[in-house]
Parts: C-alpha cells; sequence; structure tokens
C-alpha cells in the first residue's frame, strides 16, 4: 500500500477533525477532504523532504523471520510522487517500490491520476497521455493550482536524490518547474531525465491507460524505434536515425551523380557537333583580329615619321636663326638713325598732346560758363512765367469777387420773402384714406390668390387622381393591368406596399434587389398550367415581396409596418437564402419517364430568378412532379418508393410523408381547384362602367373648378388696376409734398448761405492781396539773375581768349610733329629693302620656331597615345605590333590590311552565338565534371559511413530482437501459446525496417501478425504486456507504467499473465514496474519484492471509524501486513 512509513499523524480533513492516531502501524494515504489522512501524508503538517532526503535510497521489506530486507532503488526510478490540488487529490503521498508497484482500486478513483501525475511531473506534455490538452484541465476544481513533487533515486557521484516539483497553474495556464527546490525550467528537468534514460514519450516504457489500444496500432516502424529506445543502448537509436539520415542522403546524391553524368554526356555531345563551326570562327577571328593590330601599327608609324619630319624643322629654324643674326649686325647702323629720328618724332609728338590737353581743358571752362548763362536765362523765363500766371489767376479771382457779390445781393432780396405754406396734417390724412383704400384691396387680392392655389392644389390633386383612374380603366384591358387589379382585390394591402416601393425605391438605401409579388412578376408557360402550380401555393405565396438581400427586407418591413411609416400588417416579405440553381430536383428530368411523369411544376413557371427561388425555397415546385393525366398503378408504386415525394397527375396531388421515428409513410391526395392567379382574368364590365363615370364625373368637377379659379383671376387683375391707380395718387402727393418741404428747408438755409458766400468773397480778396506780394518778389528775383549773367558773360570772354592762344601754339607744335614725321618716312623709304628682308627674316624665324613647337607638342600627345595603344594590346596583338612596326610607310601597312581583308572576305561570317554557347557550355562542363567528383566523392564517403555503422547495428540489433524474441516466446509458452518477434530489413530504406510480433493463441492456427484488426482486445493486451515484459531485462528506462492492460483479458489468461509479471518485474537488478488496475482475481501470485497501492479515493468512500462492525483501515492495514509476513515466510 502507498506510504508505508515507520510512523506519522494525520491531518483534519476540511470537513471534520479527528485525534491523532498513536499506531505506529503503516497506514494508507487519503487522497480525498471526505476523510483522515493516516500516516506521513501530503498535508502541510507532515515535514517537508529536503533534497530527496526523506527517502532512503532502499526500501524495506519484510522476511518470514519478520525482519526487512532492503532493495535498491535502480538510478532514475521514482522513490516518491506528491499530489496537492491535483484533479482529484486535494492532498496526496505516494512511496513507492523499487521494484512491481500494483496500483488497484476502483475505476473513478484516481489510478490513473499518478500515471498522469508522473508524465507531467517529469516535463512531459498531457499529449502523450491522450487526455485533456490544457494544463488548468488538471488543476482540482475549486483550486487556483496544482503541485506535482516526484522524487527520483539519485546517480553515481550525487549526493542526494533530485527532486522535481512542478506547478500548474489555472488562471494563465503556465506552469513553473522547481529543481531540488530552487526555480528551474523545463529543458533543464527534460534534461536530467535524458541523463536517466526516461523516455515517457515511448510507449514500450509508458503506456497509460488512455493509449494501450495505440500499441497494437504502433506500426511495426514506430515499434521498432520505441524497442531501440526502451532497451537498446542510446547508440543504438543513435546509429538508426543516422543509417536513415545516411540512406537519404545517399539516394539523393546517387540522384545527382546519375543527373550530372547524363548531362554532362549531353553538353560533350553538343560540343562535338559544334567545334568545327567554332574552329572556323575562330580562324576568321585571327584574321580580324590581325586587322585591327595593324591598325595599331599605323600610330607606332605615322610617330616615327612624325619624328622624322620634326628633326628637318629643328634644323631649318636653327639655320634660319643664324641668318638673321648675321642681318641684324648689318642693318644695326641704320636702325640707329631711324631710331634718333622716331625718338625726336615722338618728343614733338607729346609737345602737340599737352598743348591739345590744356586747349580741351580751357575749352570746357568756358563751355560751363556758357552753361551757367543759359540756366540764368531759363530762370528768368520761369520768373516771367509765374509772374503771367500769378495775374490769371488774380484775373479769374476779380471775376469770382463780382460773381459772389452779385449772389449775395439775390440771397439777401430771397431772404425778404415769404415761403409757401404747408398744412403736415392735411398731407398725413389723404395718404392714410389711400393707404386703407390700397390695403383693402391688397387683402382681397391675397385671399382671392389663396382661393387660386387651393383650387391649382386641388385641381393637381385631381389630375393626379384622373390619371390614376385612367390608368386603371386602361389597365382593364391588359393583362398585366387584370393581374394588378387582381392583387388589389386579394390583397389590398400589398398592392398599396408595392405602389409605394415602386414610387420610392430610388430614394431608399437597397444593398440588392427587391422583386414584386408572383402574381405580378411570373407567368406560366401554359395556363393550363395554373391549377396544378397553383395548388402547392397559398395567398402569401403568391402576394410575397422577394428580396435578395436580409438588410432590405428588415428596412422594407420596418418602413411598411411601422406605425410611424405606412402601417400596413397585410403583407409578405421573404428573401431567396439560395440562388436559383441551389434547387435542384430529387431525380432529373431525363429519369422522369420511367415514373410516367412530364417535368416539375418549376419547369412551367417563369420569372425572375430570386423570386422563383423563393418558391422553390417555400412550396418546393423543384421537388413537384407533374403529369396532365393519371399516372398508372405501377408507376404509381415505382414513384411512391423514389426520391419523388409530391407529384400532381392529372387533377390529383399527391404527398408522401414519412414518419422517420416510426419508419412507416402515409400519401395524402387532394382534388386540384380552379386556379385565381395565374389564369386570364375576364375583363369586370360593372368595374369597367364604373371607372367610366368616376371619369365623367371627375371631368365635370375639373371644369367647375377652371370656372372658379378663372373667375378669381379675372377679380385679381381688376384689383391689382385699382391699386396701381391709389398708387399713383399717393406717389403725386407725396412728390407735391416733398416740394414744399424743400422750399421751406431752402429758405430756412438763406442766412447760412449768405455767411458763406460773404466768407468766400473775402477768401478771394485774401487770396489777390498774396499774390501781389509774390509777384514782387519774382521780379526781385528776376532782377538778381540778370546781374548774374552779367558776371558770367565776363568770364567766358576770358576763357574765349585764352583758348584761342592755346590753340595758335597746338597748331605750331602739329607743324613741327608733321616735319618729324616726314623725316622718319624718308629714312624708312630709304632703307625699306633691307627693313623688309629683316622682317621677312623674323617672321620665318618665329614661324618656323612655331611649327617646330607644335609639332614637338603633338609628337608628345602621339606618344603618350601610342604608348598607351600598346600597352592595352594583348599578347598576339603586341607580336603581330612588333613584326610591323618597321615598315617604311604608312602604304606599306595599307597594303599589309588590305591582303588580311581580302583573306576575311573569302570566309564566311559565320555566327557568334555558335562560338558565345560553345564557350559558355565549356564553362558548363567544367562545372558539372566538378560537381560529379564532388557527387561523387560525397557518395562514396556516404556509403563508407553507411558500411562504418550498419555493421555493428545490424549485429547488435538481431543479438537485441533474439533475446526479445526468446522472453517473448516463453511467456506465451507458459500460457500454452506461441509467439515470436522478428525483424524485417529493407536494403533500400532504413526508415522501412520494422519489428514485426506474430502470436498464436489457438492450437491449429498458423502464426499471424498482431494489428488492431486482427486479434481481440484481450489477445492485444496479453500480446502487450508480454511483450513489454520481454523488454524487462533489456530495459534502459529506470521505471514502466502500464495502465489498465489487463481489461479485456478473460481470467485464465490475466492469471497467468500476472503471474509471469511478477516472476519477470521482481528478479534482481531489474527496472521499477507500475501495473494499475481496477479489478484483480482472487489468489494471484504474490512476491516479496511486490507493493501493492490501494486507492481508496472519493466522496462515496465510508469513513474510517473505530465502531464495532464497521470498516476500518487500520485493520485492513494489520491484516494485510500479517498476510504479506505469511507469505514472505513461506517464500
Amino acid at each position: 500500500m502507498p506510504g508505508l512509513v515507520r510512523s506519522g499523524r494525520k491531518r483534519p480533513s476540511p470537513e471534520e477533525s479527528e485525534d491523532s492516531s498513536d499506531s505506529d502501524l503503516p497506514t494508507p494515504v487519503s487522497v480525498n477532504g471526505k476523510r483522515a489522512r493516516y500516516g506521513r501524508d501530503a498535508s502541510d503538517s507532515s515535514p517537508a523532504p529536503s533534497n530527496g532526503n526523506h527517502n532512503r535510497q532502499h526500501t524495506q521489506n519484510l522476511s518470514a523471520n519478520g525482519a526487512y530486507n532492503e532493495d535498491v532503488f535502480q538510478s532514475g526510478s521514482i522513490v516518491r510522487v506528491k499530489l496537492k490540488n491535483f484533479v482529484t487529490y486535494t492532498a496526496a503521498e505516494f512511496h513507492l517500490g523499487p521494484s512491481l508497484n500494483m496500483i488497484i482500486g476502483p475505476n473513478g478513483t484516481g489510478k490513473s491520476t499518478l500515471v498522469c501525475a508522473i508524465c507531467l511531473g517529469l516535463g512531459w506534455s498531457s499529449e502523450h497521455l491522450g487526455r485533456a490538452k490544457e494544463l488548468s484541465a488538471f488543476v482540482k476544481h475549486g483550486a487556483d493550482e496544482a503541485e506535482i513533487e516526484i522524487e527520483l533515486a539519485k546517480a553515481e557521484g550525487m549526493r542526494a536524490n533530485p527532486v522535481v516539483t512542478r506547478i500548474l497553474r489555472r488562471a494563465d495556464n503556465k506552469t513553473v518547474f522547481l529543481l531540488n527546490g530552487k526555480h528551474s525550467t523545463k529543458n533543464a528537468v527534460m534534461e536530467m531525465c535524458k541523463r536517466f534514460s526516461i523516455q515517457i514519450d515511448n510507449l514500450c516504457q509508458f503506456l497509460p491507460q488512455d493509449r494501450v489500444v495505440e500499441f497494437a496500432k504502433m506500426k511495426d516502424t514506430e515499434r521498432l524505434r520505441a524497442t531501440l529506445g526502451a532497451a537498446a543502448p542510446p547508440e543504438m537509436s543513435e546509429w538508426h536515425d543516422q543509417l536513415k539520415v545516411l540512406r537519404e542522403e545517399e539516394k539523393v546524391l546517387e540522384v545527382k551523380r546519375h543527373n550530372d553524368e547524363e548531362h554532362l554526356k549531353k553538353l560533350e555531345a553538343l560540343q562535338n557537333t559544334t567545334r568545327g563551326d567554332v574552329e572556323r570562327w575562330n580562324q576568321r577571328q585571327e584574321l580580324a583580329s590581325k586587322t585591327v593590330a595593324l591598325e595599331k601599327v599605323r600610330p607606332i608609324i605615322q610617330l616615327r615619321l612624325h619624328k622624322q619630319e620634326f628633326e628637318r624643322v629643328k634644323a631649318n629654324w636653327e639655320a634660319a636663326k643664324q641668318e638673321l643674326t648675321q642681318l641684324h649686325e648689318e642693318v644695326e647702323p641704320i636702325r640707329q638713325a631711324g631710331a634718333a629720328a622716331q625718338t625726336y618724332h615722338d618728343q614733338v609728338n607729346q609737345v602737340v598732346q599737352r598743348r591739345r590737353q590744356m586747349m580741351d581743358m580751357i575749352k570746357k571752362q568756358a563751355e560751363k560758363k556758357a552753361q551757367a548763362i543759359s540756366a540764368e536765362n531759363k530762370t528768368i523765363e520761369e520768373h516771367q512765367g509765374q509772374i503771367t500766371s500769378e495775374m490769371r489767376d488774380k484775373q479769374g479771382r476779380q471775376q469770382d469777387i463780382a460773381r459772389l457779390t452779385k449772389k449775395n445781393a439775390d440771397l439777401e432780396r430771397k431772404r425778404q420773402e415769404q415761403p409757401v405754406d404747408y398744412d403736415r396734417e392735411a398731407y398725413q390724412q389723404r395718404k392714410e384714406e389711400l393707404r386703407q383704400e390700397m390695403s383693402s384691396a391688397e387683402r382681397r387680392i391675397l385671399d382671392l390668390r389663396g382661393t387660386m392655389s387651393s383650387i391649382q392644389a386641388r385641381i393637381q390633386d385631381f389630375r393626379a387622381q384622373r390619371t390614376a383612374v385612367k390608368q386603371q380603366r386602361e389597365r382593364l384591358d391588359t393583362q398585366s393591368g387584370k393581374q394588378t387589379s387582381l392583387l388589389q382585390k386579394i390583397s389590398p394591402e400589398t398592392a398599396k406596399a408595392w405602389e409605394w416601393f415602386e414610387m420610392n425605391k430610388a430614394q431608399l438605401p437597397l444593398k440588392g434587389e427587391v422583386h414584386g409579388p408572383p402574381i405580378l412578376t411570373c407567368s406560366l408557360t401554359d395556363p393550363k398550367y395554373a391549377d396544378a402550380v397553383e395548388s402547392q401555393m397559398r395567398l402569401g405565396d403568391a402576394v410575397a415581396i422577394t428580396c435578395t438581400n436580409n438588410d432590405d427586407q428588415r428596412l422594407l418591413l420596418r418602413e411598411m409596418t411601422h406605425k410611424d411609416k405606412l402601417g400596413l400588417h397585410g403583407i409578405y416579405l421573404r428573401t431567396s437564402p439560395k440562388p436559383l440553381s441551389a434547387y435542384s430536383p430529387p431525380v432529373p428530368n431525363s429519369d422522369l419517364s420511367q415514373y410516367g411523369f412530364e417535368g416539375y411544376l418549376r419547369d412551367y413557371i417563369t420569372g425572375p430568378d430570386p423570386v422563383i427561388a423563393m418558391l422553390c425555397d417555400n412550396v418546393r415546385l423543384n421537388r413537384v412532379a407533374f403529369v396532365t393525366k393519371a399516372i398508372t398503378d405501377q408507376q404509381h408504386a415505382a414513384a411512391s418508393s423514389s426520391p419523388i415525394q409530391a407529384w400532381v397527375s392529372g387533377r390529383e396531388a399527391y404527398r408522401i410523408t414519412t414518419r422517420r421515428e416510426y419508419g412507416v409513410s402515409s400519401t395524402s391526395v387532394n382534388h386540384l381547384k380552379r386556379g385565381q392567379f395565374f389564369v386570364d382574368q375576364p375583363i369586370n364590365s360593372d368595374e369597367k362602367l364604373q371607372l367610366d363615370e368616376q371619369l365623367r364625373n371627375m371631368d365635370r368637377e375639373g371644369y367647375e373648378m377652371k370656372t372658379e379659379h378663372d373667375e378669381a383671376k379675372a377679380e385679381v387683375q381688376k384689383l391689382m388696376e385699382e391699386v396701381k391707380a391709389v398708387k399713383e395718387q399717393r406717389d403725386e402727393i407725396v412728390r407735391e409734398e416733398k416740394e414744399r418741404k424743400k422750399a421751406i428747408a431752402e429758405w430756412e438755409a438763406l442766412p447760412r448761405m449768405i455767411d458763406q458766400n460773404k466768407a468766400e468773397l473775402q477768401q478771394h480778396l485774401d487770396l489777390n492781396a498774396q499774390t501781389s506780394n509774390r509777384i514782387r518778389e519774382i521780379k526781385a528775383q528776376s532782377r538778381q539773375c540778370s546781374l548774374k549773367i552779367a558776371s558770367l558773360t565776363l568770364e567766358y570772354a576770358k576763357y574765349v581768349t585764352e583758348f584761342r592762344r592755346l590753340h595758335e601754339n597746338v597748331v605750331e607744335a602739329e607743324i613741327r610733329l608733321i616735319e618729324a614725321a616726314s623725316e622718319v618716312r624718308a629714312l624708312e623709304k630709304e632703307n625699306k629693302l633691307v627693313l623688309e628682308r629683316l622682317r621677312s627674316r623674323e617672321t620665318q624665324v618665329k614661324q618656323l620656331e612655331q611649327a617646330k613647337n607644335t609639332m614637338k607638342e603633338e609628337i608628345r600627345r602621339e606618344h603618350r597615345a601610342t604608348q598607351a595603344l600598346v600597352n592595352s594590346c594583348t599578347e598576339e596583338e603586341h607580336e603581330i605590333v612588333v613584326s610591323y612596326k618597321d615598315l617604311e610607310s604608312v602604304a606599306a601597312l595599307d597594303d599589309e590590311i588590305q591582303s588580311v581583308n581580302a583573306r576575311l572576305e573569302m570566309m564566311s561570317a559565320g555566327d557568334g552565338s555558335v562560338v558565345k554557347t560553345y564557350e559558355n557550355r565549356e564553362v558548363q562542363i567544367g562545372k558539372t565534371r566538378d560537381s560529379l567528383e564532388k557527387h561523387v566523392a560525397a557518395l562514396e564517403e556516404a556509403q563508407s559511413k553507411i558500411a562504418e555503422i550498419k555493421g555493428p547495428f545490424v549485429e547488435q540489433l538481431d543479438e537485441l530482437i533474439e533475446k526479445i524474441s526468446a522472453a517473448f516466446a516463453h511467456n506465451f509458452e507458459q500460457i500454452g501459446c506461441a509467439g515470436e518477434v522478428s525483424v524485417y530489413k529493407d536494403e533500400d530504406d532504413f526508415n522501412a525496417w520494422s519489428i514485426q510480433i506474430s502470436v498464436r493463441f489457438r492450437e491449429g492456427e498458423s502464426m499471424s501478425v498482431l494489428n488492431a484488426n486482427r486479434q481481440s482486445g484481450g489477445e492485444r493486451a496479453v500480446s502487450t504486456i508480454f511483450y513489454l515484459m520481454a523488454l524487462q531485462d533489456l530495459a534502459q528506462a529506470p521505471f514502466r507504467v502500464v495502465d489498465e492492460i489487463n481489461q479485456g483479458m478473460d481470467p485464465r489468461n490475466e492469471r497467468m499473465v500476472h503471474e509471469r509479471m511478477v516472476d519477470i518485474a521482481c528478479q534482481e537488478r531489474t527496472s521499477q514496474y507500475f501495473l494499475i488496475t481496477p479489478k484483480l482475481l482472487s489468489g494471484l501470485k504474490f512476491h516479496s519484492k511486490m507493493k501493492v497501492h490501494v486507492i481508496n479515493s472519493g466522496e462515496h468512500v465510508p469513513k474510517s471509524t473505530t465502531s464495532k462492525d464497521e470498516w476500518n483501515l487500520k485493520d485492513m492495514a494489520k491484516v494485510a501486513l500479517a498476510v504479506r509476513g505469511r507469505v514472505s515466510a513461506a517464500a
């Protein structure tokens, strides 16, 4: 039983409190708050282990004499599991044994919860349990978090057992890991489990209840991988994975090598076919290159020739320079005489220039004085003009003075006269009488215009009513009109609603189409089908308005039925939820003839698709078959058993109703009524006569309204003329009143006007006095200007006299300059030939020097360009240049170039793209060869690695499978059956290597492969547990878990399987084993190394008491230990 400890005390449950126990007998743990817990449970009152020191590395078992033997825990096996608020457990602690641990108890008590705790507590996810995916689902209802604590047996080099704690939080579905009481990570926990070879994700090690069936369904290849992980050394799984990867690499490399070889062959074949063209192209290119190279020789030859020409020009320049020196020595005396004459000429010329400057300066001074005299004369003229202007202004003001004097006299005379009389009250009375007369007429006009407007509104309404009545009368003669009249008769509110929609649809925010009632928008292909079609329709179907959008349906429903809108109620608004193509018949039309039908009712009615779709959705016209005459009994029987559930035959309508819950069908038959919606309606003579009489009455009423309107209009015109006459009288009175007011205002303003005229007269007198003063001042300024002119005239005469003297001196100097110039010309004439010869020679020397320098600079530029051209030559071009650079002339080079071009012209041009393709292909061949060599080397390396790994792997695998098969077969022999395990080795694919389990449960049968379909559930369970037991001696994992493997076994198999499991799991130095089961047979085999854990948990477990004749957990523990002691003694 769980929790076999030496002593402890219980913790009271949340519901009740009990006294502590003095018994030192081991007691089971409590796993529910409904009853007390005994022993060292997981309550907060029990001391928590520190770094795994709570349990030692050994556990004690009773021997025959009552002593305890110590069994060793394998490294990584589970020593202790402690749970808090996990699934069904409020708090529990399991102290486990190192060998076989049997977890027993009724269903639902929490046995598999321990398996879940082991999986989640060691870091694996819930997907390996086949249960809830969310971690929060494992937190007990009502708690915020759950805690799992697992103590593992330590390995060599560890000082204490490692303790893993995992806390699951409900709120955020997150988890927290602790390792030895310190915060850690999931990766750290998983790494530790890996070092212990714990493989929760391997069904050969960890087989929870909800994944037992998966073992039988497991593919053979998956079983091999799981077996290697559970029973083989770690390197075996690594070798297997490496072999699979290497085999895939080998296949890929073989494909690449083959592709490279094929590609290389194709490229080389193409190279061979184009090699001749390429060689001819290359020969032509060589000649073309030679032509280019010969062109590069041209500047070298030209440079050599230019250097020779430069040396010749340089020699000529030096000879001419020497001759010029000798000539200079010969003409030196002549040049000196000419220079002396020229010097005298220059001196005289300077004197002439100075005298001319003095004369020009005096001339400028005289001109300034003349300009000043002219300016003073202009000033005098301006003063004279000012005087004239002032006199003119004065004369004008004299005239104004006379005018103002006369005006003052007239105003004084008017002032003495009396103004006209003005009776304000009389004028006001006359205007008020006219205003009242005009207001009375205007009020009458307003009344008459109101009457006219009312009559016009009545006429407008009358016209609309008459148009409607007329249209209604005209519709009686058309089919559409008949249908509209029929709609108004059978559903007036629908007719009103549709008429309102037609008038207002442009203002409505519609999202789809809206179609009128079928009675208006649909028609039959032939009136003879009316009775059949209408037999499937109700009034609401015939007058329903169809919308293609649900929002439009809600909008129209609100507009038409709301009490603030139209307030209609007897209308039908429907939508077409699917397109018409979605309404298919139960049987194709081509098959209807075998049942005697001609078609479906939907085939005989036409109209807008949404309207037809609405009818198909509501009355299923697409599913009602039709024939004009009655069908036979055989056809009726065939139709009744077909998908067709409704049809019209002759004058009868049939409908089959099936009650699926009772498995029976019934057929209803109805006689067709005469159609009224889609038949040609006869003209209603009474309605026609009534409408004609209504039109005649409306015409009389219209004439009366027009006569009344014309009379009112004539009276308005007469009143408006009267108002116009009254307005004219009022305007005349107002004008007369204004004139009298103006005359009085003018008489009253006379004193002010007289004063203004007097002030203006005085102003003119003052201005004349000021003008006389200004004239005197201007005349004084004019006299001053005259005196200044006299002074300037004297100075001007002085400058003119000096100018005359200087002019005479200039003339004298110019005569001497002419004489000196004549002397210079005479000397030049005498020495003209000598000097011309000298100048000619000097010019020649300059030209030769300039030509020499120009040629020198050109030769330098040509040398640099030629050197750059030579440096840019390829090796082949350089050889050609060296061979032809010493040609005598450019003409010889041209001959050679012409010879090469002649050879080029005799050769075809060829295709340059072929050569380019050839060169590119040559590069591809090189790359392909490199790739081929690399892939061959990689392939050989991969094959070498496969051979290196495959040998030891196959050897160890065969040895492992042989051991497993022997153990598996032995287990089956013990129960009188047979079994074997083999490995399938695919030569080409290591992924296909697999383990095949073959079993035989009955004599006379052959061995059959274990799978999820062939064997029964019990047989699969036996095979599974025997295979797992066959791995026990080879297990690499420290513990293994099997949950409810015995479910589905018959008692015989269960007993034999249990015995074999005990024998195998309780051997020395074997891994820890967990067997979870809800039921056990009596009298099963027991071993001293077994540890049985009885789960007593749940709301319905009776309370443990000390009362007589009641269930007592302590007594049960005593009995269990006594039995265990006897079994150990017998062993």
